[in-house]
């Protein structure tokens, strides 16, 4: 063995490994710009969608869609509903959305004992922790 002339690299090779080496270059680029520079974008922007009221044996269900069109997560999103009736009573209900990821969405629904259809609803966030 120690007769033979060692082999030549092929030109292929270094070839593959230069374009791996930069690749991985680039990725750790980016990575420190994303981890130092970059911002995260906007804080959470909460939008409350009201749907079509459901009679139910308890009482009226009123379905919420809780949109985050911002670039961060929201936890514990805290959200309230008022329903004023004729005569100005007032019927509140609450609900809490335990995680809001960034441009998602979820579904929920709020209960009352008076129907909604006879009076005002006010739905409105209340408030968020930031992950």
């Amino acid at each position: 063995m120690s007769g033979e002339t060692p082999k030549k690299t092929p030109i292929l090779e270094y070839a593959v490994g230069g374009a791996g080496a930069l690749l991985v270059a680039f990725m750790i680029g980016y990575l420190l710009v994303e981890a130092f520079v970059n911002d995260g974008g906007g804080p959470a922007d909460i939008v409350l969608t009201q749907g079509a009221f459901h009679r139910q044996a308890s009482g009226w269900r009123v379905p919420v869609t809780v949109e985050n069109r911002g670039d961060r997560p929201a936890e514990a999103v805290e959200l309230r509903a008022e329903l004023t009736l004729e005569g100005g009573e007032v019927e509140a209900a609450a609900l809490t959305i335990d995680y809001l990821p960034p441009h998602g969405e979820v579904e929920g629904a709020f209960f009352f004992q008076k129907d909604p259809n006879g009076g005002g609803l006010k739905l409105r966030a209340v408030g968020y922790l930031v992950p």
